[in-house]
Formats: C-alpha cells, structure tokens, sequence
C-alpha cells in the first residue's frame, strides 16, 4: 500500500541538532486519499521524535507538496529540479525533542 523511509540526514536549509530525512514516500494509486500514507508519515515522525529527532525534511515531488502541508509540513524553498523525477520543492517539519 505505502512505503517511506526515514534516516538521519542534515537539512540543507535549517540547521537541527538531530534532524532526519523523509525520503522515498509512496502510495499505490488504486488507494491513495484513504490515510494510508498520513498513517505511515505519522508512525514515521513518531518513531523520529522517539530517537530524539528534531526535524524532518523532504526533498517534496511539487505535485506532491499539497499531502506534505496537510501533514504539518512546511514549505521552504522554491520549485528545483531533481532529475531524473522533476520538480520538487523543499519542505520540513520542527519536532519536539525529547
């Protein structure tokens, strides 16, 4: 149904003492808008806040970016291009830290 991945990473756009990377977040097709990948990003970050992560950035496919902000993700940086996907755009979210 869904698959993401979290790892440790420096954001290229704010500075974070334990910040981590959402990265390869998707969703089969046939079932996405049913909360299966706001599950996931869900578990995800509190598995991040959990280790003592205090922010989560993802490099956000652009038509993707809507999903992101409705998670609790901001956006932070302008439409870039990484190829081979395309348009992406830089977005984050500050946790708390435990």
């Amino acid at each position: 149904m869904s698959v993401v991945r979290f790892h440790p990473r420096d954001c290229p756009w704010r500075e974070a003492e334990a910040a981590w990377q959402l990265r390869g977040m998707a969703t089969d097709p046939r079932v996405r808008g049913l909360g299966a990948g706001r599950a996931l990003g869900a578990e995800g970050l509190t598995r991040v806040i959990a280790v003592g992560g205090d922010l989560v950035w993802c490099d956000a496919r652009a038509a993707a970016v809507g999903f992101y902000e409705r998670i609790g993700f901001s956006t932070v940086t302008e439409t870039y291009d990484l190829p081979p996907a395309g348009s992406h755009r830089g977005t984050l979210i500050e946790l708390p830290i435990r």
